[in-house]
């Protein structure tokens, strides 16, 4: 549980499954490569929002994305719905 106490604000937003006495859907987190560069993607499920972080390497994309959920600065956006065929 070491590599987890390095990114607790980001453990936290993956594991808490109630707020305010409110049941909480548990979010994702996925790691992927775009255009050579590596990135994660954290999906809110409960309130069906998603925000991406980049980096030079995976590291540095999960330590940009838990700066920005400790400081309250992600850039939330709202789910896009995958329609397939």
């Amino acid at each position: 549980m070491e590599e987890l106490a390095r990114f607790p604000a980001i453990w936290e937003f993956l594991s808490v499954t109630e707020v305010d006495g409110r049941k909480r859907e548990p979010s994702s987190l996925i790691l992927f490569v775009e255009a050579g560069w590596p990135k994660v993607c954290l999906s809110d499920r409960d309130r069906q929002m998603t925000c991406f972080e980049t980096g030079g390497t995976f590291l540095e994309a999960l330590e940009a994305l838990e700066t920005n959920l400790e400081a309250g600065m992600v850039d939330w956006r709202k789910k896009k719905v995958w329609k397939g065929k």
